[in-house]
Formats: C-alpha cells, structure tokens, sequence
C-alpha cells in the first residue's frame, strides 16, 4: 500500500496533537560560529502534555536516547534562506521509497519505522508527496526485489534498508537508475557513493565517550564484553580511543554470548584481579548485563571505585534504576527531541516506539524538506551532503562524503532512582572549520 498525506488523515484525526508544520520541517543548520537561530526538526509539542543505534551493526540492537526536557520549537524558527516555498507553490508529484521489514524477526523495528515515518508524512508534506512502503522480509534479496519495485513505481529517493546487507543488495538497483539511497544501517562496510547511512556509528560513540571520560580525569580504562561482533568491534575501537587520547588502556575480557551465572562469577573474579582501572567500559543491555551488574558490584568494579561506562545499549529505561549504574555514563542523542517524539509517536499509535523509530522520521522528513525546495525535489548527492548538516529528532546530522552520518553525540550520566542527566551536551550545529566525516565536537571541551 502507498501512502500519502491524505490517506493518513483519518489515522490521525483522533490524535490531541498540535501541528506545527514549519518546526516540523528538517532544516539546514548555519556554518557560521554564531549563526542566526536555526529551523528544527524536532517533533511538534502535543497538546498541553508531557510524557533506546543502538548500533544496527548487521543484526545488533539499535541506539537512541532517553527523553528530559520538552524542546522549544517557538525558539527555532526556520531563517530566510531555508524557510519552506510559501502554501500557494505547487510542487511536482514526488515519490519516495520506504524499505522496511514488515514480516519476518525483524517486523517490530519495521512497523515502527513505517509508523514514525507515517508521522512526518502527515506533519510535514503536502498531499503531493507520496510514500512508497514495501516490506523487505529483512533479507538481502527482499530488499533488493523491494527496491526494483518503488523505482519501477516512480520514487525518486529509496529511505532504507534496515541493515547493512540488505543496502549492499540495495545499492546496484538503485544506482542503476541514478537513485539515491538513505538506510537505517550503520554498517559503514554498506556505504557508498549513492548510499548514505542514516545509523549512528559504533566508532564515533566511543570516541565521544572515552573523551570525555579522559577530559573528566578517567586515566585508565578496561572492557568487559560479550564475544561477538559488536563486543570485539567496540573493544578495538575503545582501545584505539584509548591510546588517541593518552590514557592507558588496561585488561580486556569477552564473556561467551550465552554465558551462565557460574562462568559470569570467573570471569569478572579475572578481570578484578589483572591490575586497577578507574573506568570500564561495558557495551552491552538486556539480561546479560543484569546478570553482569551485581557481580561487578561484588567484586568492587562499581562506583566510587570504577566508573561504568556504556554505549547507546544503555539507553533502556529498565536499566537506569539498577544499583550498580547508579553514577555510570553511557553515549546517546541530545535527549529533548527525543522526549517529545515519543510522546507524539505513543499518542498517536498507542505502543511505545522502538528505539530505531526516530530515524524513520528523521529520513522522511529529510526527503521532504528536499522535495519542497524552491525549484522542486533535489535529492541529488550536493543536497544531501550540505555540510551545515541537519537538526532531526536525534540531533545534529551530516552526511560525510564517505557515506556514513556524522552527529553530535551526548553523554548522559545515570542518576539516583532512574533520573538522567546530561553530563556533556551534544553540539547543536557543526564548526565551519570541521572536515566531514570526523567525529562531532563535545560543545565546550570537544573531545
């Protein structure tokens, strides 16, 4: 089924929201130092009310960030130059493909996906805009047979796939035809010229947070991790980021993914015993690391003696009120967009989103700011590589010639009770000065 704007009016008819479609629209940030004040994509503010990439590397669980603050859309007005094309303008029809599992293991992050990018399609676009969703099983050569389908049926720009596979089968259909593709993977192995990832990158949260931790006084760092791909990746990377900022990396340990209680106690009893550190960094959620936290704390690798240090996994509210995170750091997005784009999502579609459903509205509000252009949809690859970036649900974005998106990133601190602080704020536009593709600055010490 297709969709467009006025399809999706009726599901969205009994939602108490507010639009307010200018805010809504993804804006070109400013490179000046102090540019003027700058238009957002943050989702619109409901009615009167309040309310976790994770790395996609292959088959991980994704990243996000925890909601604070309600964020001002009143504060970030769009400015003359990226100010959308007044009512009256009549755009040419545009068709975007949206590629997204809706069958198979993976049909949660998919529907939710699909919704989020629903959401923007009601919010921001004119009944002009069309949105082509296809299900991809969340196979390789799904994607590809779904890709083959939306160009077939006109898109001018294909939002996904999910995983990195899927955009390597991806990209030579729609290369063949001259489309520009924006997946939800962050497996930098998929981009490509013609292929740009929208999924935070494992190596730019770990230098974020190990910057910080060093600028903090942290001196020498450990990893605890599971022995798999994202564990082994995120223990290279931590030890690179290590050694780039003069601290000194010490004992690294992996744990067997199906690890059991006993064999958690012999491990971690290991890592206590090969010589002090005052930071750890542990890149994993869910069940294995409950199952970690309390015999780390009996070994005494918890605060005040160790810091605790994790990557976007953390980002899982049934984590923040567990005893031995209390005062641990982990790497997320600048958490007020966040807030109000769950809130508005959980309204209008009555389920928590998954933490991946941000992007989906992040890609489809992207393409159509790109479509409502004074002289028309320009989805070619000069647009999408504006280096002034873009402000979206998960902060500031751009997309490096390399294909992969660089954003500022933020540390949040886990507080007493579940409550969350911003230990480092993430910057809110890009220095003019900065090469693409490097890692986004810390606002005040950069990192």
């Amino acid at each position: 089924m297709f969709f467009s704007r006025e399809t999706l009016s009726i599901v969205h008819v009994l939602s108490p929201m507010r639009r307010v479609v200018i805010a809504l629209a993804l804006g070109l940030l400013a490179a000046a130092c102090t540019p003027p004040s700058l238009p957002t994509l943050a989702p619109p503010n409901q009615q009167e009310s309040a309310t976790t990439p994770e790395p996609v590397i292959e088959r991980s669980p994704s990243l996000s960030s925890e909601p604070v603050v309600e964020q001002s859309v009143a504060a970030l007005p769009p400015t003359d130059e990226t100010a959308l094309p007044p009512v009256e303008t009549v755009w040419p029809e545009v068709k975007v493909g949206l590629l997204v599992p809706l069958s198979g293991k993976h049909k949660s992050e998919g529907r939710g996906l699909l919704d989020a990018a629903q959401l923007a399609l009601f919010d921001a676009s004119d009944e002009r805009f069309t949105l082509l969703p296809v299900d991809t099983g969340g196979t390789a050569n799904g994607a590809a047979s779904a890709a083959a389908r939306v160009i077939e049926a006109g898109a001018s720009l294909v939002l996904g796939p999910l995983f990195g596979e899927e955009a390597l089968a991806v990209a030579p259909v729609a290369q063949s035809r001259g489309i520009n593709v924006v997946s939800f993977s962050n497996n930098p192995n998929a981009a490509r010229d013609g292929v740009y990832l929208l999924g935070p990158l494992a190596s730019q949260q770990i230098s974020r947070l190990i910057g910080h931790a060093q600028a903090s006084g942290l001196k020498r760092f450990a990893v605890l991790a599971p022995d798999d791909g994202y564990g082994r990746l995120v223990a290279g990377l931590t030890q690179e980021a290590v050694s780039r900022v003069g601290a000194v990396m010490g004992p690294v340990q992996f744990y067997p993914p199906t690890v059991g209680p006993e064999q958690i106690s012999q491990i971690v009893r290991s890592l206590a015993e090969s010589g002090p550190f005052d930071a750890l960094v542990l890149p994993d959620a869910g069940i294995r690391l409950l199952r970690l936290l309390p015999v780390l704390a009996v070994q005494g690798l918890t605060a005040p003696r160790v810091k605790l240090l994790g990557t976007g996994l953390w980002d899982d509210r049934s984590l923040h009120t567990e005893p031995a995170l209390l005062g641990g750091w982990y790497v997320s997005a600048q958490p007020e967009g966040r807030a109000t784009f769950r809130q508005r999502f959980k309204a209008v579609y009555g389920y928590e989103p998954h933490r991946l459903a941000s992007l989906g509205y992040d890609a489809a509000a992207l393409a159509i700011l790109l479509a409502q252009t004074p002289s028309g949809a320009d989805f070619s690859a000069k647009s999408l590589l504006d280096q002034r970036g873009f402000f979206g649900t998960e902060g500031v974005f751009r997309f490096s010639p390399n294909g992969t998106a660089e954003r500022g990133l933020a540390v949040i601190e886990i507080g007493a009770a579940g409550t969350l602080q911003v230990a480092s704020p993430a910057p809110t536009r890009f220095p003019s000065s900065a090469t693409a593709g490097g890692a986004a600055p810390e606002s005040n010490s950069g990192q």
